[in-house]
């Protein structure tokens, strides 16, 4: 892209991943287990990528879309952390923080 700024979270590759990894975490991982949710997290990720590439290739307009819907996938992470049952919430705080 050439563009210094565009980075995946600028573009909303990472808040899309992580809402998916967390949906997946909520409400899926007791059915397909939870080795699926790598895959559903890039899943996710692209697309959200998908999404933001198809309002426009221009580089700024590119930028201006990921950014809202950076802020759109991180309000889903928050909602789909609200709504999920308790038992789940702390096993996806610790995939979204990280863990030592």
């Amino acid at each position: 892209m050439r563009n210094p700024l565009a980075s995946p979270d600028l573009l909303g590759v990472t808040s899309g991943a992580s809402a998916t990894a967390v949906a997946f975490l909520s409400f899926g991982a007791g059915m397909l287990g939870q080795q699926w949710m790598p895959l559903a997290a890039i899943a996710g990720a692209w697309g959200t990528a998908l999404l933001t590439w198809r309002h426009g290739v221009s580089h700024y307009r590119l930028v201006l879309v990921g950014v809202g819907i950076s802020a759109l996938m991180g309000a889903v992470a928050t909602g789909l952390l609200l709504l999920s049952p308790f038992n789940t919430t702390p096993s996806s705080y610790i995939w979204l923080t990280g863990s030592v």
